[in-house]
């Protein structure tokens, strides 16, 4: 405690009013060390595969996307957690072997000046794929799965509009479906076929060339004499 603050009480004979100036100028003190102290997201998840928990993935957390700044496995339970300071933009990157990497924005680079003392809690599932999976548009993972916004409240959110928009860029309906393993199969058949007809070639070019040379062996080679 400040000497200037001790005096004052000090100089405060009454016992009772005393103790009620060192619990006010107590909370005082409290209420600006909090309003102070920096804030932060808390993300949390988990990982799955086919509905069920997956173990083992790498979660990866990059600062303004690039800057490595932490890296995990989810344990038996698929679940991770970070915490998320203020000030920075986040990229949060998920693999798993034979499936197709993710990941998610996370922008808290924007948040008000005066909302950086919240704590709020942000939860995600995230559901992996095999990378031969024929139903999804795979590259379109290039992109972010989503993206994570402050809500202009005490939170954090997704961005609708553009979660929205790409699951429908992501998933390819029946019919598409239906005419590109028609066209694997075409696409496959007429390999067989000019396969079997360079066979074919190879080997009537190669009995040609047997005959020639048959042919030539015989002319080259002395007549018997009678």
């Amino acid at each position: 405690m400040p000497v200037r603050i001790a005096t004052i009480i000090d100089k405060v004979k009454i016992p009772f009013l005393r103790l009620v100036l060192l619990c006010l100028i107590s909370v005082s003190i409290s209420n600006t060390a909090s309003a102070q102290a920096p804030g932060m997201l808390e993300f949390e998840g988990k990982t799955t595969k086919d509905g069920k928990i997956l173990s083992g993935a790498t979660v990866t957390v990059y600062r303004n996307g690039t800057i490595e700044q932490e890296k995990i496995k989810t344990g038996k339970n698929g679940k991770f957690s970070f915490s998320l300071v203020f000030g920075v933009d986040y990229k949060i990157a998920f693999s798993y072997p034979g499936c197709v990497d993710m990941h998610v924005m996370v922008y808290t680079g924007k948040l008000p000046k005066e909302k950086n003392n919240i704590f709020p809690l942000y939860v995600l599932d995230v559901p992996f794929f095999e990378t031969t999976n024929t139903s999804v548009r795979i590259t379109k993972y290039k992109n972010p799965f989503n993206k994570v916004i402050y809500d202009g409240k005490k939170g954090f959110m997704d961005d609708e509009a553009y979660l929205a928009q790409f699951l429908k860029d992501i998933l390819i309906d029946q019919e598409e479906i239906n005419r590109q393993l028609a066209a694997k199969e075409k696409a496959e058949k007429d390999k067989a076929i000019a396969d079997a007809a360079a066979l074919a070639k190879a080997e009537k070019d190669k009995a040609a060339a047997d005959a020639a040379e048959k042919e030539r062996l015989a002319k080259e080679s002395p007549k018997e004499e009678h």
